[in-house]
């Protein structure tokens, strides 16, 4: 079981590197990591500054070299640093603050694409709704009948949940986002 584990482990490491991660040869810590990313980042910075700023090319070769060993650096840091658990914590814990951040602005345009959609979207035709009333009592401009019909996964929004748990995911996968 020892042996298998083994030969499973080095190949999710050579998979890692087929995919241009390449695993640390030692343990670097999170805080490490970051601060090694940042320091790293601002010398390449700097070197690429003065490579835009130079017309030696003895200087430029150094330059070039110097870059490409930072970039080398980067690159191990980096990886280390996408290994850790904190990083996949922050990163959780961004796309949490951006959801809540965005929340307000999506319910307010969730409100309003409800407020004119019919419910039974799927079963008018685009004429149909340029003479039919929307839920709030008003009438569509044809340019926004036409999102409406050709932007069908905007339909999803007057579908059942329960319809939408049974459709498989590739009939989910195939709903047009533009219009």
């Amino acid at each position: 079981e020892l042996f298998h584990a083994e030969k499973r482990s080095l190949n999710l490491e050579k998979q890692l590197a087929q995919n241009g991660i390449a695993l640390p040869k030692e343990d670097i810590s999170y805080a490490v990591a970051k601060a090694k990313v940042a320091e790293i980042t601002e010398e390449i910075k700097v070197v690429a500054s003065r490579m835009g700023a130079t017309m030696d090319m003895k200087e430029m070769a150094t330059l070039e070299k110097e870059y490409s060993q930072l970039s080398d650096e980067l690159e191990k840091y980096n990886n280390a640093l996408m290994l850790t658990k904190e990083w996949a914590l922050e990163l959780v814990e961004k796309a949490r603050q951006w959801e809540e951040r965005v929340r307000p602005d999506n319910e307010e345009a969730l409100r309003k694409i409800r407020r004119h959609m019919p419910v039974n979207i799927k079963d008018l035709s685009e004429q149909d709704m340029i003479q039919g009333v929307t839920p709030n009592g008003k009438s569509l401009p044809q340019q926004i009948v036409r999102k409406f019909k050709r932007t069908n996964i905007l339909q999803l929004l007057r579908t059942p949940p329960a319809l939408i748990e049974s459709m498989h995911p590739k009939s989910l996968e195939s709903l047009r986002a533009t219009g």
